[in-house]
């Protein structure tokens, strides 16, 4: 799959993944003759170019233009991760400098040109990660500036300019991560300003020059974080707007200029997160509009960095109003010219416009249609300029276009096909404007490339070399991301004519689903050739790519990433070398960082972050300096904090708070030993324990003035032992005992000490009801207890005592409740026997088995159940077919198995059931592979039938 697209003299060079010799560089004219691999810079089949994410189109390793030539940071197999110039020519590929000596590598990164000159991060043993610069020789490439004295090094982000002053962010190990900038001199090199006074910094970042003015998001104490400017002078540094008043904060990112303004978008508690606008001014910094009235967020769920870019001098971004879904906007700086440009996807439905691009004038994007297709889009600013560019009759299906480029006379990007996967496109720059009318939609059809000859040509094989690598397993393993340049991709023009096969009366071509011949679950990879399981563990999604842990049989259990491709499933960094792994646990993404426990075999368990890089993997903080370990668990998010447990050297419990940074990662109450930490709001909830009042509930923003308990509902040492606490709604419902009440029962809590109160006394007297497995469905709470003997019956609450109820008086025994699709899932059986799928909506009439999957007093025992969008995944187990893996809708008919890894009687065992991107991943044992990672797309589950 190509990707890191840039452009030099006309000429797009990119990077690309073939089968022989891994991802390398590439150039391409846009004729398939033209497009050849520049060097095999890794020779063989390994990979130059790591961590590409290729579900969201981002190279951790981009190429940038300086003069004549290209830079970037790329692994020879022998020199590490290096900075590598090319001039598009093999012999002009070349490493500049081996700035880290041996097969470690420096890391460059944050490259960033200014003028002349190249400055970008890297690392080495005596500075660590800190400033240098380069001017595409080896002895003009040199470190600029030793910020923070010795091996840690200043980590180094957000790098921008002014001018030819370079501005970014740094911790010199005294102000913490503060404003800095360079003239590439040593003594060029200076804070700008301590905005967080101490050590605690203020972590500046979304760096954006307009004009002579640099613009950032930085947090401090007294306004939380908000929107600064700077001339590059401490006076003239200062906050442009409190937007939010006081401590609390309006978070303000995804920053971008055009037409001399700063767009941005933030969050108030009246309108939530919504787009503004800055001139520098406080007077001039004011909300465009609150395109989702009220306090909900136009963006849902999203990055808004990844679906915004301007156009003309406006700003094109996508917006939910509550009313047409997620769609494109546009905005020319005033509450007037704040406008929706089209409803894509009629109705409530989202069309979702991803990673738009500006080309000559027009914009081009992917968006998806009421069929739910992402297909290629165009856009004028006007809603008649918006239409879906359609794929001429006979011609390759396009789906899911992007990285839109222009390079010379045409517009590359990367398209998927039915029958060559993930590709380069081309189209002339010339053809954009002569279609202009939705009468006249763009048309793209292959007029020059076809079948295995240009793959024989770009691979330097003959055809029949390649016939023979498509008949394993009948297709290519690893041709699906293997580049294809298809030259002389013509703009017709297509109109509605007879004979023209439509899917309804707008005249739409009907087309082929990208999707329509799924075969069901697929081997991702098989990561432990060498041994006979690397058993995936801690799966999960962060920014459509899954993360997880995996034992590879060579260097033990470490963190992994996979896009659902072979080439795209590797191994993120060896934080521990050797056999042994850091064994990675409790996978947390904040962010723009994936936080996780490891041992690294020095430090002990500690904490760890990730950016989805092997260079950007590293550990936050030793806290208890040697072996031993701080032992970090608990790991939780709230309000943008990643809150954890970890013990000190005594082996005493604290609680902490870290942002990432050293300076940030600090202790917020000790002694208290905390356990079952929840997120409610800005808040913390959880259990902690102190000898005058034993183990009570608490909550925490993040400030030792704020971390209190908020009841001692056993008054004294005794202990109420509050379990299983869970957010619902804005409430934390839980379990506990109380002298006053006796037992277990159920109580709430909405943070406050005043709202920590018991719900209901089920069992009156001392027995207690001991309420446990909750599980929330809107704003009511679903759990099991015992009323009317030894035997759990299904429990509901909306947290009040008349509200809390039994739901139903006959019903199985409950296990195991788990919410999907508006409606709550549970195992339910009698005393073990014929334990099958039920679900209830909340009534008697609506709680029922939902499948007799092994009919009569035998169990199918449902296991592993998780919610993956409206669906129910989980395993059951049947005579004939052994435990796989199910899903259900909540309907009989619904409810079927996904896959058979072992035909026959065998067991694939399937459990982690994770979605990520378009699939649903899960570890299964095929017996052949052993203990692998499966995916299932999920265009492969058909509409629910509820």
């Amino acid at each position: 799959m190509p990707g890191a697209f840039v452009d030099l003299g006309g000429t797009l060079f990119f990077t690309a993944t073939d089968p022989l010799h891994g991802r390398e560089l590439w150039r391409s004219d846009g004729t398939a003759s033209g497009t050849v691999r520049v060097k095999d810079i890794y020779p063989g089949p390994e990979d130059a170019f790591r961590d590409f994410d290729d579900e969201l189109f981002i190279s951790f390793r981009p190429l940038v233009v300086m003069g004549g030539a290209i830079y970037f940071m790329a692994n020879d197999g022998v020199h590490g991760d290096e900075l590598w110039r090319s001039d598009g020519t093999e012999g002009g590929t070349v490493l500049v400098k081996d700035i880290q000596p041996g097969e470690g590598g420096g890391f460059p990164r944050n490259l960033r040109v200014v003028g002349d000159t190249l400055f970008f991060s890297a690392l080495d043993d005596i500075h660590g990660f800190e400033l240098w610069k380069s001017d595409g020789t080896e002895q003009g490439t040199v470190l600029v500036a030793d910020i923070a004295p010795g091996p840690e090094g200043s980590t180094l982000s957000s790098f921008a300019h002014l001018g030819d002053t370079l501005y970014f962010s740094a911790d010199d190990g005294t102000h913490g991560s503060e404003l800095w900038r360079s003239d590439g001199t040593a003594e060029g090199t200076v804070i700008v300003r301590d905005i967080a006074e101490g050590s605690e910094g203020s972590s500046p970042f979304w760096l954006t020059a307009v004009g002579d003015t640099l613009y950032f998001v930085a947090e401090e104490a007294l306004h939380g974080r908000e929107l600064w400017s700077s001339d590059g002078t401490p006076e003239g540094t200062m906050l442009v707007e409190d937007i939010v008043p006081g401590t609390e904060s309006s978070s303000p990112w995804a920053l971008i200029t055009t037409g001399g303004r700063l767009f941005f978008f933030a969050r108030t508690p009246a309108t939530g997160e919504e787009p503004w606008v800055s001139d520098g001014t406080e007077s001039g910094t004011f909300l465009l509009k609150d395109v989702f009235p009220g306090p909900e967020d136009s963006y849902p769920d999203i990055d808004p960095s990844r679906f915004r870019t301007t156009l003309e001098g406006s700003l094109v971004f996508n917006a939910d109003d509550g009313i047409h879904g997620v769609e494109l906007w546009k905005s020319d700086g005033s509450l007037g010219g704040t406008v929706l440009v089209k409803d894509i996807n009629p109705g409530a439905a989202s069309s979702v416009p991803f990673l738009p691009v500006a080309v000559d004038g027009t914009l081009l994007f992917a968006a998806r249609d009421a069929k739910g297709r992402d297909e290629l889009w165009r856009s004028d600013g006007s809603e008649d300029g918006t239409y879906r560019m359609r794929t001429v009759t006979g011609g390759p299906r396009m789906s899911d276009p992007r990285g839109f480029t222009a390079s010379g006379e045409s517009v590359f990007f990367l398209a998927f096909d039915d029958n060559i996967g993930g590709e380069l496109w081309s189209l002339p720059l010339a053809s954009l404007g002569d279609c202009g009318t939705q009468a006249g939609s763009l048309g793209l059809h292959e007029t020059g490339a076809g079948g295995l000859g240009p793959w024989a040509a770009i691979l330097g094989l003959p055809v029949l070399a390649l016939s023979a690598l498509s008949g394993r397993r009948g297709r290519w393993p690893l041709m699906a991301v293997m580049l294809l340049a298809v030259s002389g991709l013509a703009c017709t023009s297509v109109d509605s004519e007879e004979g023209s096969p439509m899917d309804d009366e707008s005249g739409t071509p009907e087309v082929t689903d990208f999707h329509s011949s799924c075969k069901g679950p697929v081997l991702v990879r098989d990561i432990a050739a060498c041994i006979e399981d690397s058993t995936p563990e801690n799966l999960v999604d962060w920014r459509g790519t899954l993360y997880f842990t995996a034992n590879d049989g060579r260097i033990g259990t470490e963190l992994w990433r996979s896009d659902g491709t072979r080439g795209g499933t590797r191994r993120v960094d060896d934080i521990a070398p050797g056999l042994a792994g850091s064994d990675p646990q409790e996978l947390t993404p904040v962010g723009g960082l994936l936080y996780f426990s490891a041992d690294d075999g020095v430090h002990g368990r500690e904490l760890w972050k990730s950016d989805g890089t092997a260079a950007g993997t590293r550990l936050v903080e030793d806290n208890v300096p040697g072996p031993q370990g701080s032992a970090p668990r608990s790991l939780t998010v709230a309000d943008g904090k990643l809150f954890y447990v970890a013990v000190n050297a005594s082996y005493d419990a604290d609680l902490w708070k870290s942002d990432g940074t050293r300076g940030g990662t600090t202790r917020v109450k000790e002694g208290v030993a905390p356990w079952d930490l929840v997120a409610l709001g800005r808040l913390v909830i959880f259990t902690a324990y102190d000898p005058e009042t034993g183990s009570e509930l608490w909550r925490s923003n993040g400030t030792r003035a704020g971390t209190y308990r908020l009841a001692d509902l056993v008054p004294g040492p005794g202990s109420a032992n509050p379990i299983f606490l869970t957010a619902v709604g804005d409430k934390v419902y839980f379990a506990a005992f109380t002298t006053e009440f006796g037992g277990r029962e159920l109580f709430v809590t909405d943070g406050t000490s005043a709202g920590t109160r018991l719900v209901k006394d089920i069992v009156p007297g001392d027995e207690g009801s001991y309420p446990e497995g909750f599980v929330g469905l809107g704003d009511t709470v679903y759990f099991t207890a015992t009323s009317t003997g030894p035997t759990p019956e299904l429990w509901k609450s909306n947290g009040t005592a008349a509200g809390t109820v039994r739901v139903g008086t006959v019903s199985p025994v409950p296990f195991s409740l788990v919410a999907a699709g508006g409606q709550v899932f549970f195992r339910g059986g009698a005393d073990g026997v014929d334990v099958e799928l039920w679900r209830t909506q909340g009534t008697a009439s609506g709680t029922r088995r939902v499948k007799d999957i092994v009919p009569g007093p035998e169990s199918s025992d449902p296991q592993d159940m998780t919610a993956v969008g409206d669906w129910l995944f989980f395993t059951a187990f049947q005579a004939d077919t052994g435990r796989e893996a199910w899903r259900s809708d909540g309907t009989e008919a619904g409810t079927v198995r996904v896959a058979e890894l072992v035909p026959g009687p065998l067991s694939s065992y399937p459990g982690g059931f994770t979605r990520s991107g378009s699939r649903v991943y899960f570890a299964g044992d095929d017996t052949v592979t052993g203990d692998e990672l499966w995916a299932l797309p999920l265009a492969c589950l058909p509409p629910s039938r509820k």
